[in-house]
């Protein structure tokens, strides 16, 4: 039915068919991963296999959402460790060049650019792989505070 037509759609480079389909294996993944039965097991490392390939895809299509949601899962503390970056420098690091990605390509005003704004602040307070403060104008979509 409709994710046989959502894949069809992801194959052949549909970049929103991507993000969903992304999106939708990101939650099954979710719930495995929660679950104390299927946490760890090859099916749940499957899921994210096929969850973040979709999403980098997506990222790779264009999908500012798409890189977005890559710097939030990759530094989630239940992701895999390979995928977390731990051989290179941390979840951290990975999480912030996903996110300078998702800022170039531009993010949509709205939810979106308010969680990069929470990930940017947070990768700030906490100091990982910031060379130095960025001016607040480099992070797109957020309104500037009015002297």
């Amino acid at each position: 039915g409709r994710r046989r037509w959502l894949r069809l759609a992801a194959e052949i480079g549909n970049c929103e068919a991507q993000l969903t389909l992304g999106e939708e294996l990101l939650d099954q993944w979710e719930s495995l991963v929660r679950s104390p039965y299927h946490s760890g097991t090859p099916g749940c490392l499957r899921a994210w296999d096929d969850a973040t390939s979709w999403l980098r895809r997506a990222s790779c299509s264009g999908s500012s959402a798409a890189t977005l949601r890559l710097a939030i899962i990759c530094s989630s503390p239940l992701a895999p460790d390979e995928a977390r970056g731990v051989e290179t420098g941390g979840s951290a690091a990975s999480s912030w060049l996903w996110l300078q990605r998702a800022m170039a390509q531009g993010l949509s005003p709205g939810a979106e650019a308010l969680e990069a704004a929470a990930l940017f602040s947070l990768h700030y307070m906490q100091g990982h792989q910031l060379p130095q403060a960025l001016p607040v104008n480099t992070v797109p979509c957020l309104p500037l505070a009015e002297s």
